[in-house]
Parts: C-alpha cells; sequence; structure tokens
C-alpha cells in the first residue's frame, strides 16, 4: 500500500497496471470487492500523473454508491 505514494512515478504506474490487469482481466479476482484495494484504486485517480490516471480510468470501484473520502493516510494507518 505505501507504494501508492511513492515517489517515483514509474512505481505507481506500475502498481496501476497492476490494478488494472486484476480488476479487468483477472475473472472472479478475490481482490475486486476488498475494501482496501478499492480505496487504493480511489486514490491512485487521484495522482498528480496523468500517466497513473488513465491506467485506472476505466474501473469501476466496488461499491458504487461509496462516497467516502479516501486519502493517502487514511490507507497507510
Amino acid at each position: 500500500m505505501s507504494m501508492v505514494n511513492d515517489r517515483c512515478v514509474n512505481v505507481r504506474i506500475t502498481l496501476a497496471k497492476v490494478l488494472r490487469h486484476h480488476f479487468l482481466k483477472e475473472i472472479g479476482g478475490a481482490f475486486v470487492y476488498d475494501e482496501l484495494m478499492n480505496d487504493m484504486v480511489r486514490v491512485m485517480k487521484q495522482d498528480t500523473s496523468a500517466d497513473v490516471k488513465y491506467q485506472l480510468q476505466d474501473i469501476e470501484t466496488y461499491p458504487l454508491n461509496d462516497t467516502r473520502e479516501v486519502t493517502i493516510d487514511s490507507l497507510l494507518k
């Protein structure tokens, strides 16, 4: 989870690609309904890098109607 906030953009891009593969390609992926994995996607969708956001743009997090505010600090606790 600490990689969400890594100072190296290439690390964050690679993490985004891994999450994308799991959410969109892996049939029956165990993490699709995991709250922390979904929170990671929510945080990374707000990344400063357009390349990170691009990798995650078509992932819909679960639950769809979750309106909680998720921050990097809340993930790392």
